[in-house]
């Protein structure tokens, strides 16, 4: 219904297109997406502009009065040239560094592997293993986060039978905590399914569940859990662990963002882990809400809206 010159150059909208639809001026399919399931982006959409070639618009639209929507949009080009050299060169780099680390791995492997091999020697080379280890898994992770930030496809239309993953991952999750010793609950209330990846998912809500199981003290509780309302369905991960300030909430989904950084040198995590989950989940249309207070817990809850799930009834 109305416009400013800004909306107007950003968006390609002209004066003759008053009382149009939105979606018949922008047709980007991750626009129309976006245009239909916006509370599943909280923080909106960036999209090439209709107007300049290379150029890029971050949108958001909220709703208000009934029916009708705000929609603003801003020029984000430059941020986004500067974003995509950060992720060029970490993705030259982690391609680099591959090779030679798989070298060093299978020379550390011969060496450890003597049966004759001094004491000494041998503790320098089981740290050395465990350093090559960590640095290999950084360098699959950055690999891993490179290509699902490059890939904008909406995940595959694969119906994943939801009771029985659940049922798989909390198995898992089991061989995983013999050296924690925690009470593992499994809560389904929901016998719907998911449409998607199911390799992607299960990766991502297994980092939720590891990542419970590693915070929280021996001896403690976590539960996971899958429910629907009949609106949106959601996966839980709830645990009596450390818990976690407020004020990093926000940040959390960053790439090496860590809360405590030498407690997470000692669980062997690379930083990666929740921005893979958040990137696994924005192809989605999902997003991770957080709940944390220190030394209470933490509940980490994955919606996905209508639209991702499938009743077999």
């Amino acid at each position: 219904e109305w416009w400013n010159p800004a909306a107007e150059r950003l968006l390609g909208i002209e004066q003759n297109d008053r009382g149009r639809n939105i979606l018949t001026l922008l047709r980007q399919p991750s626009f129309v997406d976006y245009y239909n399931n916006i509370d599943a982006a909280p923080d909106g959409l960036k999209m090439k502009s209709s107007s300049f070639d290379e150029h890029y618009v971050q949108v958001k639209m909220t709703r208000f009065g009934g029916e009708s929507r705000l929609l603003v949009a801003y020029d984000v080009t430059r941020m986004h040239n500067l974003e995509q050299m950060r992720k060029d060169f970490v993705d030259n780099i982690s391609h680099e560094l591959r090779t030679p680390l798989t070298v060093l791995s299978g020379y550390i492997e011969t060496f450890t592997d003597q049966e004759d091999l001094n004491p000494r020697w041998k503790r320098a080379f089981d740290q050395m293993q465990a350093q090559a280890k960590r640095m290999n898994a950084l360098v699959n992770d950055l690999l891993l986060l490179s290509r699902l930030e490059n890939d904008k496809q909406i995940a595959k239309n694969q119906i994943i039978d939801m009771p029985s993953l659940m049922n798989q991952l909390y198995d898992d999750a089991h061989a995983y905590n013999i050296d924690y010793g925690h009470t593992l609950n499994l809560d389904i209330d929901s016998h719907c399914d998911l449409i998607g990846s199911d390799m992607e998912l299960a990766s991502a809500f297994s980092n939720l569940i590891t990542n419970a199981i590693k915070y929280t003290p021996k001896g403690g509780t976590v539960t996971m859990g899958w429910h629907d309302n009949g609106e949106q369905a959601y996966f839980t991960v709830e645990d009596t662990g450390i818990g976690i300030d407020p004020k990093h909430l926000p940040r959390l989904t960053e790439r090496f963002y860590r809360v405590d950084s030498a407690r997470s040198r000692q669980t062997g995590g690379t930083g990666l882990g929740l921005a893979i989950v958040k990137h696994v989940l924005m192809q989605h249309q999902a997003h991770l809400e957080i709940e944390s207070k220190e030394n209470q817990g933490s509940i980490f809850k994955v919606i996905f809206p209508k639209e991702r799930t499938y009743n077999p009834e």
